[in-house]
């Protein structure tokens, strides 16, 4: 995980908390919460066919979604798997690309009103 990254994108007064008594599994947690929140984030609307969403998104304030929508750029819809890859690429968590495919497909999935 590239710690330096992952400070980048959070609060300073969380990143001075975690510095200070973050232990390995908690800075791991942080930066899977975080990926998911952005990936969130990155899937809203339609981005991959919408040019204005993606300069949007590519003149974020994040330097992960900037990142994020470059590399994936316009043309084709963006997936949660596409969205997944670029963002454990981007934050280096590499081994949580699985679990972070399956907690953006989970929000993509409509809620049932069937009890």
């Amino acid at each position: 995980m590239n710690r330096a990254r992952l400070l980048a994108e959070i609060p300073p007064a969380m990143g001075q908390w975690l510095a200070a008594h973050g232990t390995d599994a908690t800075w791991e947690s942080v930066a899977r919460d975080l990926a998911v929140a952005l990936g969130r984030r990155l899937l809203a609307g339609d981005p991959g066919s919408n040019p204005l969403l993606i300069t949007v998104h590519q003149t974020a304030a994040s330097a992960a979604v900037r990142h994020v929508a470059s590399a994936l750029g316009g043309g084709r819809p963006w997936s949660a798997n596409r969205v997944a890859s670029a963002l454990g690429a981007y934050l280096e968590l590499y081994s949580a690309t699985f679990e972070l495919r399956r907690r953006l497909v989970q929000t993509a999935q409509p809620i049932s009103l069937v009890a």
